[in-house]
């Protein structure tokens, strides 16, 4: 009889084992990014808005990154910046630090003389050639935004490295 109380204790060791390694993993899974350097409330939301009169109702783009690595991602319509696009994918840690660095790379290159809040932004005259490009970020409790127009169609390099990439992570040409 002294057998099976032995097996028991081991069979009880084994499982107790096993739920402590299943709970002290669970931090990682929710939270895998901010081990890679990755504020947890790290998200974005990017608005690609054509020209003014422009007829290509596909050019308007909107992407939402969320904390949790999920990113939305719509065109047309669905990429109107006041529209909620649907989900595209789930991003991996590694290509969350690549938006992160991006997005303040773009923020960094917003003009000075622009209006730093976004209801600000709807009184000044659309772009008559190329698009503008609404940034907003949330980054260590720090929400920044910022108005990028692509003059005779071309960024500042970091916010254009920020929409391809965007494009690219969410399958889009």
């Amino acid at each position: 009889m002294s057998a099976p109380s032995s097996i028991s204790r081991t069979e009880s060791w084994f499982t107790t084992a096993v739920l402590m390694l299943a709970f002290s993993a669970l931090p990682g899974c929710v939270s895998s990014a901010a081990h890679q350097g990755v504020p947890d409330d790290f998200s974005l939301d990017v608005a690609i808005v054509p020209e003014a009169g422009s007829t290509n109702t596909e050019a308007t783009r909107h992407f939402v990154l969320h904390a949790d690595g999920s990113l939305q991602a719509g065109r047309g319509r669905q990429g109107a910046a006041n529209s909620y696009p649907g989900l595209a994918r789930q991003l991996s840690a590694t290509q969350m630090v690549e938006l992160l660095n991006l997005a303040r790379q773009a923020l960094a290159t917003a003009p000075a003389d622009r209006p730093a809040l976004p209801s600000q932004w709807r009184h000044e005259k659309p772009l008559q050639e190329g698009f503008t490009l609404l940034l907003w970020v949330r980054d260590s409790g720090v929400e920044s935004a910022t108005r990028l127009d692509a003059v005779n169609g071309s960024l500042p390099t970091a916010a254009e490295r920020l929409r391809t990439r965007l494009h690219e992570l969410a399958l889009m040409r």
